[in-house]
């Protein structure tokens, strides 16, 4: 099953909530290099498993140190946080 609001139209280009994104600005951090350690974790995770890490259920409440170690592991084990049983995988009916 596909990710709910990510659609795939054609190399390099994935809509998500009616835009259109390259694949370089997939990264909130745009041209930016990233700085910090946690920026640096999401890039991996992103540059990894070519999506995002789902950053708004799986951050808040939790310390950056915590999602560090939760990308490490996903990293480690090549296995994304759907396939590593993390996130559940969206359905149609789950709204964040």
């Amino acid at each position: 099953m596909g990710r709910i609001g990510v659609l795939n139209f054609g190399e390099g280009d994935t809509m998500k909530n009616h835009e259109v994104y390259d694949e370089d600005d997939r990264l909130f951090l745009g041209d930016d290099e990233p700085q910090t350690e946690f920026e640096k974790a999401l890039k991996k995770y992103d540059d990894h498993f070519e999506e995002p890490f789902p950053t708004i259920p799986l951050c808040w409440g939790r310390s950056e140190e915590d999602v560090i170690k939760m990308i490490n592991e996903c990293l480690t084990e090549d296995k994304d946080v759907y396939a590593m049983g993390i996130l559940p995988e969206p359905s149609a009916g789950l709204v964040y």
